[in-house]
């Protein structure tokens, strides 16, 4: 998924992820990342970054936080299970999207996780990190809330027989509702039971 973020935007790719709520990229500097091919995000090139607080509520409701070193900023930690985890500072930064009118639409104090140690992802290149699409609090789709009223939907080409460089289109909100001929639709439910909350 291609997004921004940053004063002035700053162009990133995310793996969007329907299993978890963290959005999270690689960050400078970088004490242990992995291979980024596209440019990797400085925050203090941005003039919308801001650490969140120890102190925060936002801190103290997710699992695996601590304090930094100096006791002010919240620290993340997410692990994944399967050799990718990411560590870093837990922050609010303005994160922006295309639309499908060609202009650009921006979020302002959207909370991100800024890695600063990273594991390798499972999918290589110009990835930057992962968008949380779950249901938590934390996740980009409640982030976004009522300006997108939780709706959301992906429309994915056939990538073997497509022989154009087209791309598959992420839509949110009224947009999200997907009609046409020869268009099928997967609806997505949330999973009861399990002890997982947030998931679909």
């Amino acid at each position: 998924m291609s997004y921004s973020v940053g004063t002035p935007p700053f162009q990133v790719y995310g793996i969007l992820d329907t299993a978890s709520n963290l959005n999270w990229l690689q960050c400078k500097p970088c004490n242990s990342c992995y291979n980024q091919t596209s440019p990797i995000f400085d925050p203090s090139k941005s003039s919308s970054y801001k650490n969140i607080s120890c102190s925060s509520r936002t801190c103290k409701s997710m699992e695996d936080t601590s304090c930094s070193s100096d006791g002010d900023a919240c620290q993340y930690t997410l692990d994944y299970g399967n050799g990718i985890d990411t560590h870093g500072d837990l922050s609010e930064e303005t994160l922006t999207l295309d639309s499908a009118f060609g202009s650009f639409v921006s979020f302002p104090k959207i909370v991100i996780g800024c890695g600063h140690n990273n594991g390798e992802p499972t999918y290589n290149g110009p990835n930057s990190g992962v968008i949380g699409f779950e249901s938590g609090d934390t996740s980009l789709i409640k982030q976004l809330g009522s300006s997108i009223g939780g709706k959301f939907s992906y429309c994915l080409i056939d990538e073997h027989n497509s022989k154009s460089n087209r791309s598959s289109k992420l839509n949110f909100g009224d947009d999200a509702i997907v009609t046409g001929d020869n268009v099928f639709s997967t609806p997505i439910v949330k999973m009861i039971g399990n002890r997982q909350k947030d998931h679909y």
